[in-house]
């Protein structure tokens, strides 16, 4: 069994055990100053944890001692250091180094300051370059609408040409071409096709030309 106080191993011979029922707690003779007690004081004795259940006040010479153990020695408490060692030399030379660190925070500080405008100058050319690419890009939007729009004109064109060529074609398949008639001033080129016609067996009226012309100048 172990003290409760030093947490020892001990000696009935040398130990006391709390009188409550409930507790039975057991101290050595370092902890407890057992040569004080009588034996009717023994047997009704109570642990301090029981005692300090109760009242306080009354006698307490059963409250057990500090355990100290041997070869410890207490050190005393060491005295503050005094302002008045510092020597006149070392407050300056402190007093020299808040200067230089005081400069080189001012230094920085300034660096900042340029550094923080510099920024801002980038940011607002950023926003500028930002404007410009948001135009660009809604030009180029335009760009690509007007160039999809000079595609589709581009076929109507194409398709105009191939039915303006359809055309020139089937008029073509009426044509007809007179070689060797001479050509006189003043000439009647409508008389002189309804000539021609008869004169090859084919009967033609005026209503039955469209049109008549030379294919060059008279010489």
């Amino acid at each position: 069994m172990k003290c409760s106080g030093c947490l020892k191993f001990l000696k009935e011979s040398n130990s006391i055990t709390c009188s409550i029922a409930a507790c039975e707690k057991s101290f050595c003779g370092l902890c407890i100053p057992l040569a004080s007690l009588s034996v009717d004081k023994r047997k009704l004795w109570k642990c301090p944890d029981c005692c300090a259940t109760q009242t306080k006040g009354g006698n307490n010479s059963f409250t057990p001692n500090r355990y100290v153990e041997e070869n410890i020695t207490l050190r005393k408490k060491t005295d503050n250091i005094n302002c008045d060692t510092y020597t006149n030399n070392e407050v300056k030379e402190l007093l020299d180094e808040v200067r230089l660190l005081t400069k080189e925070i001012s230094s920085l500080r300034t660096k900042l300051e340029v550094a923080t405008a510099s920024l801002n100058n980038c940011q607002l050319r950023l926003d500028e370059l930002g404007t410009s690419i948001a135009t660009n890009d809604n030009r180029i939007k335009y760009l690509e609408s007007r160039d999809t729009e000079i595609k589709i004109l581009e076929r109507k064109v194409s398709d105009l040409q191939k039915n303006l060529n359809e055309q020139k074609q089937q008029q073509l398949s009426n044509e007809l071409e007179i070689a060797g008639v001479p050509e006189n001033k003043n000439e009647n080129l409508l008389h002189l096709s309804l000539l021609a016609a008869r004169k090859i067996g084919v009967d033609l009226e005026d209503r039955d030309i469209d049109w008549v012309a030379r294919a060059g100048p008279i010489a």
